[in-house]
This record gives structure tokens, sequence and C-alpha cells, in this order.
């Protein structure tokens, strides 16, 4: 309901300010597509373009904790396709801006191209910072390029469908694409091989990473991303760090390393030395004012996570 209100709050703004067309660049024969973060951009503008122009709806600010403003609503109003990533992530952003801009836009949740039998069930107290809850599986599919893969596929898909004169051209970039993705697991086994890959995460995101790769995730800090464990939750976590030979905390750039130094002073006094490094979940992403960003992104920030982590782990 609150979202519901700040949505309303933001689409008056629109009707009295005046502001920059966000696709005035967008030439006018092309389909306009837009992704709702960072790594559906990168995946929708890798497959649509030249047939497309792509555009990310949020840059700076993660789902976890989007606040609607009038600049989205725009995007939103004028675009052709809505292209999100699903499983209870991003799915009432997409639909209240779709809805409250009139917006034309077929809307594609991408996770529907994941099998159900491969997705993470997550625990039933599994929560948002503003208490919004993820659905019974994790959402966080395009860390594992397996899955970003399929995530691809269904793009290609949903491209054809809307626009079947460049069809080809859509699967055939998905094609290279997957082909890059592919290279990008290689990258990561080869990295990682021989590794003792046990981690405590910042928040419950890494799982399809992890499957992926061969990492075994002990525990998390953050059960609610952004809010750090309690009492007891930190006592759980040194005890497992010391009982599975943990090495490794993996943190996020977008919250705070106030608990994971913690961790790591207190495991120091018994002589357990634990790396930090930083896992970037792509989450936020540089961007132009429109929501444009370098499509290759997604593809580099993972090979940095990829060898930060093997750089860390014994």
């Amino acid at each position: 309901m609150a979202r519901l209100t700040l949505l309303l709050a933001a689409l008056m703004l629109i009707g009295c300010s005046r502001h920059p067309d966000p696709w005035a660049e967008a030439p006018p024969e092309k389909l306009r597509v837009l992704a709702s973060f960072p790594p559906i951009y990168c995946f929708a503008a890798h497959v649509a373009e030249p047939d497309g122009y792509v555009l990310a709806m949020l840059t700076g600010q993660g789902p976890h904790s989007y606040k609607p403003n009038h600049r989205d609503a725009d995007r939103a109003k004028k675009a052709s396709v809505f292209f999100y990533n699903g499983q209870t992530l991003d799915d009432g952003i997409v639909e209240e801006l779709v809805i409250l801009s009139r917006s034309p836009a077929k809307k594609f949740d991408l996770s529907r191209g994941v099998a159900k039998k491969d997705l993470i069930a997550v625990a039933p107290d599994h929560v948002c910072l503003d208490g919004c809850k993820h659905g019974d599986h994790d959402p966080h599919l395009w860390l594992g390029p397996t899955r970003a893969k399929e995530m691809v596929d269904q793009l290609a898909r949903d491209l054809a469908e809307v626009d079947p004169a460049h069809a080809e051209g859509y699967r055939q970039r998905a094609g290279e694409y997957k082909q890059k993705l592919d290279e990008l697991l290689a990258y990561g086994r080869a990295k990682l091989a021989g590794k003792s890959a046990k981690v405590i995460t910042m928040h419950e995101a890494l799982g399809y990473f992890a499957r992926d790769f061969g990492v075994e995730i002990v525990g998390s800090i953050q059960k609610i991303p952004g809010q750090d464990s309690d009492q007891k939750g930190f006592g759980d976590l040194f005890t497992l760090c010391q009982e599975k030979g943990v090495r490794v905390i993996l943190v996020e750039p977008q919250y705070s390393l106030s608990q994971a130094e913690q961790l790591q002073n207190e495991l120091r006094k018994r002589e357990i030395v634990v790396k930090i490094a930083e896992f970037d979940t792509f989450e936020t992403a540089a961007a132009d004012k429109n929501g444009r960003m370098d499509k290759n992104l997604y593809l580099e920030t993972m090979r940095k996570n990829i060898d930060r982590l093997a750089e860390a782990l014994p």
C-alpha cells in the first residue's frame, strides 16, 4: 500500500513538472525495451539490439529497496515491452508501474524460462528489508550462468513473439550471448578448482552462483537484506566458521561491512584467519540519466567476483 501511494505521488509529479524524455534517443522504428534492473538490461541489450532500444528502470537503487519516481513512470509509459526477473523480486514494481502509468508495454517474467525443479527453495520466513516476501524460491537467478542462459532463451522467445520480423536476429544473438555465459562458467570453474570454497555470505543471494561453481555457503550475515544478525545469529555464525573451516566472508558493496569485520576480528582472536572479499550481486550499476549502461557489465562484474573469491580462498 505504501509503495502504491508513492507511485501515485510520482505520477502526479509527471503532470506538474517538465523533464527530458528518457526515450528521446530511441529511433522511432525500433522496439522500446525496458528492463527492470541491471542484469536484465545486459541480457536484453545483447539480444534485442540493434533491432530494439533498451533502457534500464532501476540503476542506482536495487529492487530490494525500490522507491518510485516520475522518471521510472515515464520509462514505463513509453515502453513497448517490459522484461523483469520474476520470482516476486521485481514483479510488483513492474505491475504497479505499468498499470499506474497506463503503459501499453507487454510484461515478460524471465524466470518462466527456468524449470521449477531448477529453482532453489528458500526458508518460509525469508523477507526483504521493507517486509515483502520473495515467495518460495530464491529469485537471484542471474547470479548463476546456467540459469542466466535459460533467461536469455526466454527473452529471445518473447522478443520474437512481439516482433516476429526480427525473430531470427533475436535467436542468433541469444545464442552468441549464451556462448559468452558458457565461457564465464568455464572460467569460474577453472579459477575455483581445487579451492576449499566454504564461505559466509552477506545475505541469502548466492545460491545459484554456489551451485554453478561448487561453492558451499555455510551461512549468511543478513537474513533480511540490509539488516544485520542479532546477537544469537552472530554467535551461530561464529560457531559455524570454526566448525566448517570457513576462510572467506563475501560482502556486498551495497551494505555495511561492520558485522563482517566484527566476525573476522572475533575469529582472529581464536587464531582463525578469515579473509573478506567483495561480491557484487549487480543489483545496481552506473548508468546515464536515461537508464543506458555498458551491456558487458554483467560479464565483467561476474568475472571480477570470481577473481576476488579465487584470490581470497586458500
